[in-house]
């Protein structure tokens, strides 16, 4: 392969990935996700000014020394065990390694979690238990589970509750939007499971009372019109 082409190869990989991720979500659409060997087709190393690099090392380390618990999910299993072990509030983020939005995501992510999580000395010792727990699934790795799960957009936020898993949120999120991650952590880290199933039938009564008033609006409204004809 001449050099030119392999430049006209990079830079065409390049707009592709630069395409993908200039809305702030990475988006995919149903042929994209419909076999593991599609997927692979777009799997990118991004260029190495898109990596991310937080205190010594780049490794996720801070400069006080102190570090995020963030749980890597890798299985459907290490899902399943993660749900059930806490009853604590806890934050799941879909990310690809390709996409340049997750990663700009992600940097905040981990600030978020070493404000809010548990967190671990250089030891890996723990020294701070959070009100909330973090974990991240690595979409290319984990195909079969996000499809499962829905996920068609990146970055992507689930939120659950109690160790019997209750998915309290779920919605994708740009890197400009990061503030409706720390507000739904503040509506529900208090919260019980109780609170928030009370909490979503008082919204659904009061749509349904509004739906109620719209019907009878426009029913006012037509009879109105046929008494002044």
């Amino acid at each position: 392969m001449t050099v030119s082409l392999r430049i006209h190869i990079f830079v065409g990989l390049s707009a592709f990935l630069f395409s993908l991720s200039k809305t702030g979500i990475c988006a995919f659409s149903a042929s994209s996700l419909s076999t593991s060997a599609s997927v692979r087709q777009v799997r990118v190393r991004p260029p190495s000014r898109f990596q991310i690099s937080l205190g010594k090392g780049g490794n996720g380390e801070f400069s006080s020394g102190v570090s995020p618990v963030i749980t890597k999910i890798e299985t459907v299993q290490d899902f399943l065990d993660f749900i059930a072990e806490d009853d604590r509030l806890s934050i799941v983020k879909f990310y690809a390694s390709w996409c340049k939005s997750c990663q700009k995501f992600g940097v905040r992510y981990k600030r978020l979690a070493l404000e809010e999580g548990d967190k671990v000395d250089r030891d890996g010792e723990s020294v701070e238990r959070g009100r909330v727990r973090f974990a991240e699934v690595e979409f290319n790795s984990n195909i079969k589970l996000c499809r499962s799960l829905g996920i068609k957009r990146l970055p992507y936020i689930h939120m659950y509750m109690g160790s019997e898993g209750t998915l309290i949120e779920d919605f994708s999120c740009s890197p400009k939007k990061f503030q409706d991650v720390i507000d739904k952590l503040n509506e529900n880290v208090d919260a019980t499971v109780e609170d928030i199933a009370f909490r979503k039938e008082m919204d659904t009564g009061s749509a349904l009372l509004d739906d109620i008033a719209a019907d009878l609006q426009i029913k006012s409204q037509r009879e109105n019109t046929k008494a002044n004809k």
